[in-house]
């Protein structure tokens, strides 16, 4: 059974935007080396990471530090792999479907009128409610 929780990413809300690192911002708390790896995908992608955010499409729960460096631990550290890993997240939300669910989720959590959100708000939850337990921030 896994706990996910996911951050909210829209900066419409102020009192959870102010909580949430700049999408710039890298905190104190990550290591150095994943430091340098959210840097080279921000060099790297640099082109695609200023659209989006001229979009308002840079979502910190995609590309935040926090969220980019993760990256990185999920492929053991292989930066090559982590790069490949945010190219594809690039290709797939570049897809209108997924833009469209996108924005149906962030619609939804900025409609939930009570502090504490979970996953039940979500599409598809009743499908995956056995094998996560959403908890949105």
């Amino acid at each position: 059974f896994w706990e996910l929780a996911i951050p909210s990413p829209w900066s419409a809300v102020t009192q959870i935007a102010d909580r949430l690192p700049g999408l710039m911002d890298c905190p104190d708390f990550l290591s150095q080396e994943e430091k340098d790896f959210v840097e080279s995908i921000r060099q790297r992608f640099s082109e695609e990471l200023t659209s989006r955010e001229a979009e308002g499409k840079a979502y910190l729960c995609f590309f935040g530090s926090v969220a980019v460096a993760r990256i990185l631990g999920a492929v053991e550290g292989n930066v090559d792999k982590a790069h490949e890993w945010f190219q594809t997240l690039l290709r797939t939300l570049s897809d209108p479907k997924t833009e469209a669910l996108v924005q149906d989720v962030l619609q939804r959590v900025a409609d939930c009128k009570s502090e504490k959100r979970d996953g039940s708000i979500l599409p598809h939850y009743d499908t995956v409610k056995a094998f996560f337990n959403v908890q949105l921030c």
